[in-house]
């Protein structure tokens, strides 16, 4: 979305030390306030993040994935190590 120019704000992480806009806080209230945008996330995940992971696994560990069937962005998800006993 930036590349196209869009400003996007990235709540994900961060600890801000200043508070929202007025304007912000108000449109955020707005927004949950309606009745189709409670729900949980898709876990499929875009297929560009899909295709990502199914490369990097390929690469890291050597195993073709097919990425619409074998692979899900889950919370959580996090890089192993394998190695033997």
């Amino acid at each position: 979305m930036r590349s196209q120019g869009i400003d996007v704000l990235n709540l994900g992480i961060g600890s801000p030390d200043l508070p929202p806009l007025t304007e912000v806080s108000k449109l955020l209230g707005e927004q949950s306030c309606l009745p189709d945008v409670h729900a949980y996330q898709s876990y499929v995940g875009i297929p560009e993040l899909r295709n990502a992971f199914a490369a990097w696994y390929g690469r890291f560990f050597g195993v073709k994935l097919d990425p619409a069937t074998e692979v899900l962005p889950l919370i959580g998800s996090k890089e192993e190590s394998c190695t033997s006993p």
